[in-house]
């Protein structure tokens, strides 16, 4: 019956080391590709000749993510949306500024 109990508990405790491992493994994997992602779009709307860019044109150059994923990894890179007439644009908040509106003045 002990023997039971040694081979439950060593195999329970081996099960959980496995898992926790598997798991860290794609977290890791899973967090590298995101940064990835996110270089590249960095890199795309640092572009010499464009200030901003259409997401339909991020979206044919980075696929496979759905359009809320890539809007999110867009916000974490640096980027900021502009939406025009035309479309949703998304440029890097440094290049710009001068399309940003000064929001409501707080009282003092």
């Amino acid at each position: 019956m002990a023997d039971t109990w040694t081979v439950a508990i060593i195999s329970g405790v081996a099960a959980s080391a496995v898992t926790a491992v598997v798991t860290w493994y794609v977290e890791r994997l899973k967090l590298r590709t995101e940064f990835r992602v996110e270089s590249a779009i960095r890199l795309l709307l640092k572009h010499d000749k464009y200030r901003s860019r259409s997401f339909d044109k991020i979206k044919s150059h980075i696929p496979g993510y759905h359009d809320d994923e890539l809007r999110r990894m867009l916000l974490r890179a640096g980027a900021i949306c502009f939406n025009a007439p035309n479309g949703e644009f998304w440029g890097l908040v440094k290049r710009n500024k001068s399309h940003l509106r000064a929001g409501p003045q707080q009282a003092e």
